[in-house]
């Protein structure tokens, strides 16, 4: 069981994906990518991906007065019972805080407004080539951590979380090719904003079959709401909106093969063996006489 996996709780019909890993024994669970709860391992069963299309299962859809978990259930066997909210009800419904949250960060001052007053990020110009640390919506108040990868060279990447408590926890490390991206490596509750990990990556480009060696890049990404809020735009490669964070401002450099062998630690010489010292034969004879 890993971060990122779908899990279904064995004591109930209530579904989510695992936030993180508590301990040996414990794992968190965002129930419907909303809410975490923590919970046993051996209480929960991981969901396997193909599920969804061999039993024609959709996602869950909540009507008003419908909560995640206790109606996922209901949402999921029979969608055609939810009552269909009215203009009247949208009207007096109060935005709950996850949606408070969700429109906040949607709206930096980058964004435009398309009509009816929802917040458009689509005109914002697309990211260029690089590699990217991309935080994408799983809810409106659930956000996982990907790589994204829009070069034409392979990377190898680790990551890892800093917290005043702990300087360096690993989390992840891989492959990842060209034009692609990783799955979620954490989930980021929007609520806990103020007290999020900075993200610590670190990305060695390869070209197989290259004339050089490159560089290792090292990355702290820290969080503050004054940029943060504004980084919303649409990712390359996931084709969707994230808040979006280049990760090589500076491209790596190539290393040429004299220069690695220049830097390369000169072996010593072996010593040249001595000769062996002539015998005096007159004190060898004086010894054994």
């Amino acid at each position: 069981m890993n971060v990122g996996d779908r899990v279904r709780l064995l004591t109930g019909t209530e579904e989510g994906i695992v936030t993180r890993l508590l301990d040996s024994e414990l794992v968190e669970v965002a129930i419907d990518n909303d809410f975490t709860i923590p919970v046993l391992r051996r209480e929960v069963v991981v969901v396997a991906a193909d599920e969804s299309q061999n039993f024609n299962r959709a996602a869950p859809t909540y009507g008003p007065g419908q909560q995640p978990g206790r109606n996922a259930n209901a949402s999921k066997k029979d969608r055609s019972n939810i009552p269909k909210p009215t203009a009247a009800n949208a009207a007096k419904a109060t935005p709950t805080l996850a949606e408070a949250l969700a429109a906040v960060a949607s709206s930096g001052p980058a964004a435009a407004k398309a009509p009816g007053g929802k917040v458009s990020s689509s005109s914002a110009a697309p990211a260029a080539k690089g590699l990217f640390l991309a935080l994408v919506n799983q809810s409106p108040e659930l956000l996982g951590v990907t790589l994204i990868n829009n070069t034409e060279a392979d990377v190898l990447f680790t990551y890892g979380e800093e917290t005043p408590a702990r300087p360096y926890r690993a989390l992840a490390a891989g492959q990842l090719g060209p034009k692609a991206s990783t799955k979620p490596l954490a989930f980021l509750h929007l609520k806990d904003f103020e007290t999020w990990p900075a993200a610590v990556v670190q990305l060695l480009p390869h070209r197989h079959n290259g004339d050089a060696a490159y560089e290792l890049i090292n990355k702290r990404q820290g969080f503050k709401a004054s940029t943060f809020y504004s980084s919303r735009r649409p990712a390359p490669v996931i084709g969707a909106d994230a808040y979006l964070f280049q990760l090589d401002e500076k491209a790596a450099a190539a290393i040429a093969p004299e220069q690695l062998a220049q830097e390369a630690p000169a072996t010593p010489a072996p010593e040249a063996a001595k000769a062996p010292a002539g015998i005096d034969a007159a004190a060898l004879r004086a010894q054994l006489t």
